[in-house]
């Protein structure tokens, strides 16, 4: 806000006296602003993730499933894993690519050109896209990866409503958040999940800040960011604390037809892979 009045002072909007700025320095007699938020991000562990994982691990919700499993072991914004597209998986160099965003029901450029980075996609992790391709009838390099079903595959799902619909009721059982709590929660707080894991595991903090692509330019320009063994080790670390480093054996339902599509939870019609 200081800025906004500062800004209006300098176009003459407002005199340009101090005195006329209320968020001028206090000993200059402006207000005192609080410069951190007091906001504190629920952290999911990894026994809780497990939990989330077990109760969306079921055919009809194998997309919300795929979709939690790569938000927490990424560490991706919601905004870029949602925008994700086939073409953007690397498995020769174990890696995803960050091309686009997906905000406000249309593409975007990313948050920062900084967070344009590829993340780190462990082979375990990598097994798991690949089964959802396999069931997923949108499975060609344009397609999105995470498609609206009730769009026909023509735009990603929307963060908000998935997140409301299968993260939080997911995460009641699992004790991340109690029945009726209006707190916020959602994808990005599997980010702050798995920085948390990190920083209790040991993992080096350039490891984790390469991976979270923090936009900082005094920390960012210290770091390498292209993908290394040592981040694609870190998140082995994690699938492991979830128990699903090992490729998931449990049958993950028929592959869907483009026709098909899957709304309020149905389950649409299959047809042979």
């Amino acid at each position: 806000m200081s800025q906004v009045y500062a800004h209006a002072q300098r176009q003459g909007l407002i005199p340009a006296e101090m005195n006329c700025n209320p968020f001028r320095p206090p000993k200059f007699g402006g207000v005192r602003c609080k410069s951190m938020s007091e906001y504190e991000a629920k952290v999911v562990s990894p026994q809780q993730m497990v939990a989330i994982l077990a109760k969306l691990d079921k055919p009809e919700t194998r997309l919300e499933w795929t979709l939690a499993l790569v938000h927490g072991a990424t560490a991706l914004r919601s905004e870029e894993c949602f925008a994700l597209k086939w073409c953007d998986i690397d498995c020769t160099n174990n890696q995803i690519l960050v091309q686009r965003a997906w905000s406000k029901g249309k593409e975007t450029g990313g948050k920062t050109s900084g967070s344009m980075k590829p993340v780190p996609m462990h082979p375990g992790l990598a097994e798991y896209l690949k089964e959802w391709r396999s069931v997923t009838p949108y499975s060609d390099e344009s397609d999105w990866i995470f498609p609206s079903f009730g769009k026909k595959g023509r735009i990603p799902r929307s963060a908000s409503s998935c997140g409301k619909d299968y993260l939080r009721p997911a995460a009641v059982p699992a004790g991340v958040i109690c029945e009726g709590d209006n707190s916020r929660f959602g994808w990005h707080n599997l980010r702050h999940s798995l920085a948390t894991f990190f920083g209790s595991n040991d993992v080096h903090p350039s490891v984790i800040q390469t991976m979270l692509r923090h936009s900082k330019q005094q920390t960012t320009l210290r770091y390498i960011h292209a993908v290394n063994d040592k981040q694609v080790e870190a998140q082995g670390l994690y699938l492991d604390a979830i128990e699903i480093r090992r490729k998931h054996t449990q049958a993950s339902g028929v592959r869907l037809s483009r026709g098909e599509s899957r709304v309020g939870g149905e389950t649409p019609k299959s047809v042979s892979a």
